[in-house]
């Protein structure tokens, strides 16, 4: 999940997975024509568990977003809307 909704300068993004193997993952953010606006975070040999980590999103103009956070083997832990 992404906390607070709406935002302003800073999200909390927390996750948590279970996967025989490490991966990697990606939280990318779309605009609200699904035009990608970018990745907020990568990550890399994450092993299962929860995560829990602050993300400055200042440079995105205020707007709805979606967000997507997959995981390297084409898993999506999370997919919803958000607002700045």
């Amino acid at each position: 999940k992404v906390v607070p909704n709406p935002f302003q300068n800073e999200i909390t993004v927390i996750f948590k997975f279970s996967a025989v193997q490490p991966l990697s993952a990606d939280l990318e953010i779309f605009d609200f024509t699904g035009k990608k606006a970018g990745t907020l975070r990568s990550w890399a040999n994450l092993t299962p568990g929860r995560y829990e980590e602050k993300l400055n999103v200042s440079h995105l103009p205020p707007g709805m977003y979606s967000y997507v956070l997959r995981l390297s083997d084409g898993q999506i832990i999370s997919k919803n809307s958000i607002k700045i």
